[in-house]
């Protein structure tokens, strides 16, 4: 019963702070909730509340407050989709508390039982060593990376965690050593901004399932040596740009239990390195100036899904030259395709992939006599992305058609607004 009658307290008082918000945003006013008086009011352990409690809770409550109670409490933790002894930090919230406020929650409700965590510019200035247990860890900086942006010191006390994910972070020798012990670690995330990725993980880590080593900026990963790849051959998935190399690492080579790989940025034409993948199902080629599908793809015997993306090759006059195709007549397996931004026609290969069931070719600009009919050879194919004004009349209805209107407008036709 007291526990109730602290529970219904809390929830007054935050409903009553939430109604005064909503008041003074109606006048115009800009009121500022105190977290911190929400985080003082938590009870340290709550084993149980009546359902239109929790309600209420997940209404009122900033998310970091809910997290926090949803270690102790059956219900809520249900009701918030919040996994036993998970809590999370969204990043407006994180502004509001500080850093000081993310440990005050790490002491008084998660520590040593924290299982998952989400940070943000914060993240240098939380006690990990206060969060032996971590499984997740997520740091996301949310701004161009500056040079101090390196892997936290005390990152090497987490030796069980299992997937770590990195936004703008710097991949340097020196920091990214701290990852040595963490050899219980499965996924690896480096996705920086406007930064560097000049060094591989630790070959300790050699038990990684998925690794991804990539960045937005037109930089992107400016590693030299890639020789020490092989030492992960336990990935299935690994994503990765390549700093408009000519020739990709002969390292790939080695990654035999690879089933998904994402290569990003790469400039060659030579893909013979992925005859040795003989387990690849997914292959994502991104920002590549492909010339034409790689007749090596042929090889891959279980490949399924094939993805060409932003891959025009730029001619002498500076025209965009569209993807030879000639290959996809010889992948009568592949059930899903994306050819964006990269094909000038509609390839009449597509006859040949009887199993396809999804295709994207948005991003395309085809001649207005295209054979859309050509489609309906297709007898599995379930769904189709395109570019175009409207619905094709020519593709028959069984086809769920996903249409994306180009981003222009012809003068000669004002009245139709293009967003």
């Amino acid at each position: 019963m007291i526990k109730k009658i602290t529970m219904i307290s809390m929830v007054v008082l935050s409903t009553t702070l939430f109604l005064k918000a909503q008041d003074a945003e109606d006048s115009n006013k800009r009121v500022k909730v105190d977290h911190q008086t929400h985080i003082q009011e938590i009870p340290a352990r709550m084993e149980s509340m009546p359902t239109e409690i929790v309600h209420k809770i997940c209404g009122y409550l900033p998310q970091a407050a809910i997290a926090a109670l949803g270690v102790t409490c059956k219900e809520l933790r249900q009701k918030t989709q919040h996994a036993f002894h998970t809590f999370d930090f969204v990043r407006t919230h994180e502004q509001e508390i500080g850093a000081a406020g993310i440990n005050e929650v790490i002491d008084r409700h998660a520590s040593p039982t924290l299982k998952r965590l989400m940070l943000g510019r914060a993240y240098n200035q939380v006690a990990f060593r206060k969060c032996p247990h971590l499984l997740t860890l997520t740091i996301n900086t949310q701004v161009p990376n500056l040079p101090t942006d390196q892997l936290p010191e005390e990152i090497s006390l987490l030796e069980k965690l299992q997937k770590l994910s990195l936004r703008g972070i710097n991949a340097v020798a020196e920091t990214m050593g701290r990852l040595a012990p963490l050899t219980k670690l499965r996924k690896l995330n480096i996705n920086v901004d406007d930064g560097f990725v000049v060094a591989l993980p630790p070959a300790t880590l050699e038990n990684l399932q998925k690794l991804v080593l990539y960045n937005e900026a037109d930089d992107h990963v400016n590693l030299e040596d890639w020789g020490g790849l092989a030492a992960f051959k336990n990935l299935t998935k690994f994503e990765f740009s390549v700093d408009h190399a000519t020739e990709l690492p002969a390292a790939l080579g080695a990654l035999t239990k690879l089933r998904s790989l994402t290569i990003n940025d790469y400039r060659g034409t030579d893909y013979s390195i992925l005859r040795n993948l003989q387990e690849i199902t997914d292959l994502i080629l991104w920002d590549s100036v492909t010339v034409r599908v790689p007749d090596d793809l042929i090889h891959l015997p279980k490949l399924q899904y094939l993805e060409i993306s932003d891959g025009f090759t730029v001619g002498d006059a500076d025209e965009e030259i569209g993807l030879d195709t000639t290959a996809l007549g010889l992948l009568p397996h592949l059930t899903d395709l994306t050819l964006d931004e990269c094909i000038d026609h509609l390839p009449q290969e597509l006859t040949a992939l009887q199993e396809l069931k999804r295709l994207s070719i948005t991003g395309n600009q085809f001649p207005v006599e295209t054979n859309w009919a050509l489609l309906n050879e297709l007898a599995a194919l379930e769904w189709v992305r395109l570019q175009a004004p409207e619905r094709p009349a020519a593709i028959e209805q069984r086809i769920e058609v996903v249409v994306d209107v180009p981003a222009y407008q012809d003068q000669d036709d004002q009245d139709v607004e293009i967003e």
